[in-house]
């Protein structure tokens, strides 16, 4: 039987079972397992596909496990000898037979009404809800709700600033926020280039943070409690001055200097001064010791009234932007209703208020008669207004003999950034959430994943080295310290820890000699001699900065790698190339996004080496030289009218008509992205399923859609898929490694210091309240003493928790690389020391690889130069020579002064693709000669008013792709030219007439004109 699940005849309901489970401890098994446990079994009551609803926190989850359901399902109907249908059907009261006949029931319930297979992210079960309330909280049927909340907050900021006009007492806010961020910034000028631009991140990070609660803030004023708080503090230094100014007493310089202070009424700079200090030097006073004292009692009760200072300012600092925040409430109301959109983050905080107020949504009594077992993965991640608005319907799921399955893990909380709040799960380790029924917990004690020397390197860390560095409480609040694992079987007496320490070098070292990238590199060639794959290795790193570096890293030493950013779309120059036609589209006069098109290479390979790059820049020089004013597409549209026609004329009227994703197809036909880019085709597939996806939450503006592409985060729906089968080194953060687990991992760990933040946020019977947190304010009060350690002791149990993701990610090896630094020792100092190690490396058995066979693509690419136009008995030798001809001819857009060197690189070029050229000279020589005849050359002669592209591709009425030689426009005709070695046959004539057909239809107002040029017997045959 599972370790953790009860038999279906003994399960007791009510239910709530919270299991623990560590690093690779099989959670998403066990899950699957309860799952159809529930879903299976003839004995739990309300277990229809309807009745179960299983939450996780991401969409890879979520399909992994559904993935796992269907799969577990078809194994107990095909394959019952599985250990996965051993296990389910120790838990089941079932025969093999009765077992089989329901799996097979259920898994035809599901493929029939998928719609109720409900296995899904927190987030979309929260939007379900609130569509389905709609009405209820006022909102039309058809709003859209939005993940993303910058477009709404700036449309928010928008109007919040247009009321500034005719408002003073908001104008005075803004001002009033404006110089309290002034004040925080760190450079050393006071003033800010653009104080809106930071104004909208501070107050929209303030707005985030608030977000997470369900209640407002409160606000409380405290100037009438400053101006008393100061006069307390002045009188209190001039009563102290008094008892000092006695004969014979001598009073320290540095207290002379406060006491002159206090009489200035300076309470600002007076609380610069160390007010405790001494403040009498030695003398022979006889009263002296009771002098001492009266002046340490009046000192204690000035450090009381300080404190109190303080802990009013702390409360008062983030006044001005919680009122701020609430004024953007206002706004955002008016946006939303205007936009027919809501923040997936104002749905969380709409219906927990709500539900907070005792106002019901129908939606619970429907759901609380339906859903009747819960199942949440990783619960540690949960927020708590998710858990606000989750927790009602899970409470009369249990009143009604229901259940709820939780498994998480505190040790692996690392989103508190998110709102994620791990302490909800460590509250019910504790004590039972419900008064109904009574949690039962239990853990997951094997580790499935990893060998026994990252196992025993894991406890090491968190069990030896971090208690003896004085973290063992802070660590022990996640249960870092106390966490049980045993190595599965198979994995006993295996796997290799290594430990590297860097010193920080005295100088700053060069790039290349970095002492962790060589050992990086080092690690990485050994693992491949051994028989792994550089697809088996993981580099792990805390921060997106280092995956940029180690990236760099891996790109000079020709190391294929894949990363986020490598992996993010965005990143790729073609993309980069389609989003500046888009913006120029947007608005024509952005003359940057023109020519960054015309110079990309989708313009250049479209034309097919049409013109030379250096035409453009003369053509763009002479444009900003002649006439600044005009816009840079005019003065193109004047000077090349057939391109401007071919490729521009149509899309630039069709902008503002079309909707998003039509346009941008447009554009792909436009410039036959997919035959010409079909290296590319995952990319552009990428770009449109984006756009479908910006278009279904009711958005089709350019302009909106311009802004979400620039967005600078880390959006994963830009992401294209990494292949299974590619052979690359994977590069990510540990907050992306999460979950995931690789046969190698290399962690690269940079000491450095936590980031202090200085807005704590603190939560009461009586509401919410926004705490300003420095360590200078809070050594002199108790109050905020205890605020400033509470942050800094979670944001401790963050890092740990990294610390902890990172090293359990191994299945096989692990090798940590630790900079240590002059300004900090964490993560550094909870390592073993340098050259540590544990187990031993061994050689991997490369396994023999299946051959892939690759799917076709949508569209099939423009067949290539080794192909044969005709199926003929021709020797091998003639055809590749016809081949090198066609593609040297393919560089040359005119004859003038760089032919040779033109030549000669198309020949070094072809050599390199393969091409076996025996004779460089003699081909250079025939071309040369075939150049010359008149006939010929009048075809590579440039023309006032001439374009000229090169295999140029066009498509026939049956969709069929063709592909000529060279198309000449001129101002009164079109040129199609094809070239021919050897003899030559009627079958060339017909070609050509074909191509004249097909251009005639794209120039209906031109003469046509047809030619075949025979490179061997050097002469011109026109054709009609």
């Amino acid at each position: 039987m599972h370790a953790i699940l009860e038999h279906d005849s003994t399960l007791a309901l009510p239910n709530l079972t919270l299991v623990t489970a560590s690093a690779g401890s099989g959670k998403t098994h066990t899950l699957t397992l309860r799952y159809l446990q529930l879903l299976l079994s003839t004995k739990i009551p309300f277990n229809n596909l309807k009745n179960i609803l299983a939450m996780t926190f991401t969409n890879n989850a979520a399909s992994e496990m559904k993935q796992r359901i269907l799969a577990y399902l078809k194994y107990t109907i095909l394959h019952p000898e599985k250990e996965e249908v051993k296990q389910l059907s120790e838990v089941l009261s079932l025969d093999r037979e009765t077992l089989q006949t329901r799996a097979a029931f259920r898994l035809n319930e599901i493929l029939d009404n998928y719609s109720d297979f409900q296995v899904q992210t927190i987030d979309s079960f929260i939007t379900r809800l609130l569509r389905v309330s709609a009405l209820e909280l006022g909102f039309s049927p058809d709003f859209q709700i939005v993940f993303d909340s910058k477009a709404i907050l700036d449309d928010a900021f928008d109007v919040l600033f247009r009321d500034l006009s005719f408002d003073t007492r908001k104008q005075q806010l803004v001002e009033r926020v404006i110089q309290l961020v002034s004040e925080a910034q760190d450079g050393k000028s006071k003033y800010l280039w653009d104080p809106f631009q930071k104004l909208t991140k501070e107050v929209g990070e303030v707005h985030q943070r608030l977000s997470a609660f369900a209640s407002l803030p409160l606000i409380e004023e405290q100037q009438e409690t400053f101006r008393q708080l100061q006069a307390e503090i002045i009188e209190k230094i001039i009563s102290i001055g008094r008892v000092a100014d006695t004969p014979g007493v001598i009073v320290s310089k540095n207290y002379q200097r406060i006491m002159a202070t206090a009489g200035e009424g300076d309470v600002e700079r007076l609380l610069g001064w160390k007010l405790g200090q001494k403040v009498l030097n030695k003398s022979s006073h006889p009263q002296l010791a009771k002098i001492e004292a009266e002046i340490a009692r009046l000192q204690d009760e000035l450090a009381l009234i300080v404190g109190n200072y303080f802990e009013a300012k702390a409360r008062a600092y983030y006044v001005p932007f919680v009122q701020t925040h609430l004024q953007l409430l206002n706004a955002i109301e008016q946006v939303k209703r205007l936009r027919g959109e809501v923040h997936l983050g104002d749905a969380n905080k709409l219906l927990a208020g709500r539900l907070r107020n005792e106002i019901v949504p129908e939606v619970y009594f429907t759901l609380g008669e339906r859903i009747h077992h819960f199942l949440i993965d990783e619960f540690q991640d949960t927020a708590p207004i998710q858990w606000a608005v989750l927790r009602p319907l899970i409470e009369e799921s249990l009143a009604k003999l229901g259940s709820l399955f939780i498994v998480g893990d505190t040790k692996q909380s690392i989103y508190t950034f998110r709102g994620a709040d791990w302490q909800i799960m460590a509250r019910m380790l504790k004590r039972d959430e419900f008064r109904s029924v009574a949690t039962q917990r239990k853990e997951l004690t094997t580790n499935w994943r990893s060998t026994e020397a990252i196992v025993g390197f894991a406890k090491k860390v968190f069990h030896e080295i971090i208690p003896a560095q004085g973290l063992g409480d802070v660590a022990k609040l996640s249960g870092l310290v106390s966490f049980e694992q045993n190595v599965y079987e198979k994995g006993k007496g295996k796997g290799y820890v290594e430990v590297f320490k860097f010193e920080v070098p005295d100088e700053e070292p060069l790039e290349t000699e970095s002492p962790e990238r060589e050992k990086l590199l080092s690690v990485l060639q050994d693992c491949i001699r051994r028989g792994y794959r550089y697809c088996d290795i993981a580099i792990l790193t805390p921060k997106n900065n280092d995956v940029v570096e180690v990236s760099r890293w891996l790109n000079e030493s020709n190391i294929k790698f894949l990363s986020h950013s490598s992996l993010d779309i965005r990143t790729r120059t073609l993309t980069g190339e389609l989003l500046a036609l888009l913006r120029w589209l947007d608005s024509p006069v952005d003359d940057l996004s023109f020519a960054s098109f015309l110079f990309g290479d989708i313009f250049r390979k479209t034309m097919e080496r049409g013109f030379f790059e250096e035409d453009f820049h003369s053509f763009v020089h002479s444009c900003r030289e002649e006439d600044a004013r005009a816009p840079l597409y005019s003065s193109f549209k004047q000077s090349y009218s057939d391109l401007w026609e071919h490729y521009f004329d149509e899309l630039f009227t069709l902008v503002g008509y079309l909707p998003v994703y039509d346009l941008v197809v447009e554009l792909y036909r436009v410039f036959r992205l997919f035959e010409v880019f079909h290296e590319e085709e995952a990319a552009l597939v990428k770009f449109l399923e984006v756009i479908k996806k910006f278009e279904e939450t009711g958005n089709n503006n350019l302009k909106d859609f311009l802004e979400y592409a620039e967005e600078n985060d880390a959006d994963a729906s830009w992401d294209l898929e990494k292949s299974s089968g590619e052979d690359a080194v994977t590069i990510m953060t540990v907050h992306k490694a999460k979950g995931l687990g690789f046969p190698i991992v290399i962690a690269l760990l940079y000491d450095s210091r936590p980031k202090p933040n200085t807005m704590a946020i603190t939560t009461g019977d009586d509401g919410v309240r926004l705490i300003r947190s420095t360590k200078h304010w809070s050594e002199s009060s108790e109050l905020l003493g205890a605020i400033y350690n509470e942050d800094a002791v979670k944001r401790n149990v963050d890092e740990l928790n990294k610390l902890y993701v990172m090293l359990t990610r191994a299945r096989e090896e692990m090798y940590v690389l630790s900079v240590q630094s002059k300004y900090a020792t964490e993560p550094s100092s909870f390592l073993p020391e340098n050259g540590f190690s544990l187990g031993s490396p061994m050689k991997r058995e490369k396994k023999v690889e299946e051959k892939v066979h690759e799917a076709s693509l949508l569209h099939q690419p423009s067949q290539g130069l080794k192909q044969a136009t005709s199926i003929e008995n021709i020797h091998p030798e003639d055809t590749t020579r016809g081949e090198i001809i066609h593609a040297v001819l393919s560089n040359i857009i005119v004859v003038d002064e760089r032919l040779d060197a033109i030549i000669a690189r198309s020949l070094d070029a072809l050599q390199q693709q393969g091409y076996q050229i025996i004779d460089k000279e003699t081909i250079a020589k025939h071309i040369k000669e075939f150049l010359a005849v008149k006939e010929v050359k009048e075809y590579f002669t440039p023309k006032q008013g001439r374009t000229i592209f090169t295999e140029q591709e066009i498509v026939g009425a049956n969709g069929q792709l063709h592909r000529m030689d060279r198309l000449i426009l001129d101002s009164d005709r079109v040129t199609v030219l094809d070239f021919k070695t050897g003899a030559e046959k009627e079958s060339y004539i017909k070609q050509v007439q074909n191509y004249l057909f097909m251009v005639r239809q794209l120039y209906p107002k031109r003469k046509i004109e047809g030619a075949l040029a025979y490179v061997d017997v050097k002469c011109v045959r026109r054709i009609a």
